[in-house]
């Protein structure tokens, strides 16, 4: 790791409170869960109970990706995974699309799901879109979940649990993944072909 040229200016974030009307009422209006299903399915995973265990304490976001290919067989598993339930009452839902750029025998394109919407590479497309971050671009898959959610709270919690799962399962196959919390809105919603609200965006590669 190389010093910085600079320090770093401390600023303590709660020494201070200035009230914003819209932010509180926001928070509120999305704090009360609207939804509560009454079947709770339960995930059936299999892993090697050891190699599980070292992915949650390997658990790392990567910054840059090599442009490599993963293989077929780990891109399908990542793919069950994402179909797995999520033990909970909510029936908020999460729709995941996947700009596939590097991922062997697999055509490269705009996936949902499994299903192929548009053939074609993607990738530059889906670095412009995430803020021109780079790992948007180089990834193997990149990765926009989307949601016509009642409850924002509760939608982006199950996003987040979506992605704490691929995290994971991509350290188990010795993958590397992100999480991307910028993109634009608009412009995303677009290039899906959904008016969906898109929640949040992650990258696997190598």
């Amino acid at each position: 790791m190389r010093k910085l040229r600079d320090p770093i200016p401390f600023v303590c974030g709660t020494d201070y409170f200035e009230p914003n009307f819209f932010i509180e009422e926001g928070y509120k209006n999305t704090a009360l869960a609207t939804s509560d299903r009454q079947e709770i399915k339960i995930p059936q995973f299999q892993f090697n109970k050891e190699r599980w265990l070292e992915s949650i304490l390997n658990r790392r976001s990567v910054r840059k990706f090599g442009k490599k290919a993963i293989c077929q067989l780990d891109f399908l598993k990542i793919l069950q995974i994402l179909k797995e339930p999520i033990a909970n009452k909510s029936d908020e839902d999460i729709e995941i699309y996947l700009v596939v750029n590097r991922v062997e025998e697999i055509e490269k394109g705009l996936y949902k799901n499994e299903q192929l919407i548009r053939a074609g590479d993607y990738s530059e497309r889906a670095g412009y879109l995430c803020i021109n971050q780079a790992i948007a671009r180089d990834s193997a898959v990149t990765l926009f979940f989307v949601s016509n959610y009642q409850n924002y709270q509760t939608a982006v919690q199950l996003a987040g649990l979506i992605g704490q799962r691929l995290y994971l399962v991509s350290e188990y196959l010795g993958l590397n993944c992100s999480g991307i919390g910028a993109y634009y809105d608009d412009e995303t919603q677009e290039f899906l072909g959904t008016e969906k609200d898109v929640i949040y965006a992650m990258a696997i590669g190598i």
